[in-house]
């Protein structure tokens, strides 16, 4: 079974896997398109101007990072200029500009959730588990954050540290069928066979014919050798999606045992 960080779960044998930038959240987590539009000079290279163009394209990058430079004392300017860096490729200055934009505006955590994603990125775990918890500590309501601090501690396999931070986050987002899912995972991880199976029961009552959460019961039932069980879910799931030819192929694979 895998980690579920996106809307399309990958269910198998594998041992949980994590892609943090999968996450699908929100703006406060991720680099915002928009921001990163408003300095969409940064993504474009000389190479790709033809020959007559370059005289107005030189004028106008020269504008424009003047125009960088003189907001550099406002934090929305350092934060262009970080995207203007992180779309041009150069991450380590695309950091720099946002740890500077946090200097002058310490509570800014769309900045510093985006920073904690930089961090990762690079594989400096170290600072992505502090950015995270100084988002956690200002902004203890926000869920998201919880939940990205689990997937951080499920990559370095702190388990019981992803299993309560998901707890929390349930707390906060009891409606997000993911941490369930996850949960579950985690649970299962430890051998855990009660957690494990009770995390995805919750979530199921909140969406009763999730397909990830449903294939994940089976799975769950199949392991802990519980065939007859598996098999009703395997052949409800095959009623609500029989398109996905897996799902016969796993209750034809129980039906051989017998």
């Amino acid at each position: 079974m895998s980690f579920k960080t996106n809307k399309t779960a990958v269910l198998d044998n594998r041992n949980i896997t994590l892609g943090l930038n999968d996450v699908d959240l929100d703006d406060k987590f991720m680099i915002g398109d928009r921001s990163l539009d408003d300095c969409g000079l940064g993504g474009l290279s000389e190479s790709q101007v033809p020959e007559k163009y370059k005289d107005v394209y030189q004028k106008v990058k020269k504008e424009f990072l003047t125009h960088l430079k003189t907001n550099s004392d406002f934090v929305g300017g350092r934060i262009k200029r970080a995207n203007y860096y992180l779309k041009k490729g150069d991450i380590q200055k695309g950091i720099t500009g946002y740890e500077s934009a946090l200097t002058i505006d310490n509570i800014n955590n769309q900045a510093r959730l985006t920073l904690a994603t930089l961090y990762y990125n690079t594989q400096n775990y170290t600072k992505a588990e502090k950015a995270f918890k100084t988002v956690i500590k200002q902004e203890p309501e926000y869920g998201p954050t919880y939940y990205s601090l689990a997937l951080l501690y499920a990559e370095l396999n702190r388990t019981n540290d992803a299993i309560e931070l998901l707890k929390q986050a349930v707390e906060k987002m009891p409606e997000n069928i993911r941490l369930y899912y996850n949960l579950s995972l985690l649970y299962d991880k430890k051998e855990d066979q009660k957690n494990a199976k009770n995390s995805l029961v919750k979530g199921l009552k909140i969406d009763a014919n999730n397909e990830s959460l449903l294939y994940a019961l089976a799975y769950h039932y199949s392991k802990y050798n519980q065939p007859e069980k598996a098999k009703d879910i395997l052949i409800k799931l095959v009623q609500l999606y029989p398109n996905n030819t897996q799902y016969m192929s796993f209750l034809q694979q129980l039906n051989s045992k017998e």
